[in-house]
């Protein structure tokens, strides 16, 4: 078990235009007392509880109330720390985990990057598809026995020989 002085201290800062604070660990704490509560006197604010979406992301409810009425947004974790702490989501960018876990939300595991890199870096078919060095015969995928096939790697060796059956 960790103790106390290996622990970083929590960095707290506020999201814009909601009563929120988000930290560099991850967690949400309102910082203003509850629309359903306003005259309810609290010096101090629990962070707030996750819930976990389909897709995997722990996501919380921002709610705030102004002179247009009630508002309420789901927002994801991970979008409000780098939000908050690195700055506003650059166009075509998307929000990376660096070690892969979908519910570790500090900011050093945090990181924007294109939806490509992403993608790749993950465990889909996709990804695992484009890390294949070599076709399910053994052929080698380098530029002289690989082709594009409906926007696919396709292996010349495999096409010969399909095509050819009797120079086996």
């Amino acid at each position: 078990m960790a103790s106390p002085q290996s622990t970083p201290a929590e960095q707290w800062r506020p999201i814009p235009s909601w009563p929120y604070e988000v930290s560099d660990l991850g967690n949400v704490r309102r910082t203003a007392p509850s629309a359903r509560w306003p005259n309810r006197k609290q010096t101090s604010f629990l962070p707030l509880r996750a819930t976990i979406a389909s897709t995997g992301y722990p996501i919380v409810v921002l709610m705030r109330t102004d002179a247009d009425g009630m508002h309420s947004r789901p927002v994801a974790v991970h979008s409000l720390v780098l939000e908050t702490f690195i700055g506003s989501r650059p166009r075509g960018l998307v929000c990376d985990h660096i070690n892969g876990v979908r519910n570790d939300n500090r900011l050093p595991n945090l990181r924007y990057l294109s939806g490509r890199e992403n993608i790749l870096r993950g465990v889909g078919p996709t990804a695992l598809n484009s890390r294949k060095t070599a076709c399910i015969r053994g052929h080698a995928l380098t530029n002289k026995n690989l082709y594009l096939r409906n926007g696919w790697r396709a292996c010349r060796a495999c096409k010969y020989l399909y095509r050819h059956p009797e120079g086996c």
